[in-house]
């Protein structure tokens, strides 16, 4: 087999992989997971382009890049594509191979991926001037030792952006309460992930933001994830949903509410 045709079985083995996920999960046409991702996404944007803001020749990595997504949705923005070069890193090759493509594709020029891992950057100290690492921390036995080789690529002054899911939400405890109650049914599909999708270092907002400082960061900015989460269950309550996103949306100028979110978005400064 040519390796054309390879990469072609290899990436449809993993497209249906995630496709029977989300079959499983409901995933497709649920509103409440995609504001999730939504919000995710808009928070470590927000970051970046204040990173990014007025400079020029500006250098990004993305740790755990996958498909290359945020740093292909990052480039629209105008402007960007002449001032920043990105570089993304991943352990899948597959998701490399894949997101090589899709550069090449697009006609995109300023982004190059390659495979590595996030606990151990092969990449000299002050490399970067921005790093981004989405929904990677997490997943890894040693998410210090991640957060510690950011750290070491970053120069001075430099800026991570982290995204990680929020165990010690205020509303992910409130959920637990009323299902242990029996006040609240458990979001129908969940059972078809028992590793609960590879998390397996999962930390509160606390803990996360101690790993930070531990690692030598300044924390200069925390943004919650959406209010919502866990399922598709609002689409069957729009008027509950569209309420709840306001509420959502209100809260986000309130810092006080910022462990109330499914995930959190850490603006980590380098000294």
């Amino acid at each position: 087999m040519n390796p054309r045709s390879e990469f072609k079985v290899e990436y449809f083995d993993y497209l249906f992989g995630e496709f029977r996920l989300s079959v499983l999960r409901r995933a497709h046409g649920n509103y409440t997971k995609s504001y999730e991702s939504f919000k995710r996404i808009e928070n470590a944007e927000r970051f970046f382009l204040q990173a990014v803001r007025g400079r020029s020749n500006v250098s990004v990595l993305d740790v755990g890049c996958g498909d290359g997504y945020h740093l292909f949705v990052f480039n629209t923005n105008e402007g960007i594509r002449k001032e920043v070069s990105f570089r993304g890193v991943d352990i899948s090759g597959l998701q490399v191979e894949f997101a090589r493509r899709v550069a090449l594709g697009m006609g995109i020029d300023n982004v190059q991926f390659e495979v590595g891992s996030a606990e151990n950057l092969e990449f000299p100290d002050e490399s970067f001037d921005i790093v981004l690492c989405s929904d990677v921390v997490e997943h890894l036995k040693n998410p210090e030792k991640c957060f510690s080789e950011i750290c070491r690529v970053l120069k001075s002054g430099g800026t991570a952006i982290i995204t990680t899911p929020n165990p010690s939400s205020v509303m992910i405890k409130l959920a637990g309460v009323l299902r242990n109650a029996g006040l609240l049914v458990k979001p129908q599909g969940q059972e078809a992930d028992p590793q609960d999708g590879g998390h397996i270092s999962l930390q509160g907002l606390k803990e996360w933001i101690q790993i930070a400082t531990n690692t030598g960061f300044d924390v200069r900015a925390v943004r919650r994830g959406a209010l919502i989460f866990g399922g598709y269950a609002y689409n069957r309550r729009p008027v509950l949903f569209a309420l709840v996103l306001l509420v959502d949306r209100l809260l986000d100028v309130l810092p006080i509410f910022r462990n109330w979110g499914e995930a959190v978005t850490l603006k980590l400064l380098k000294p």
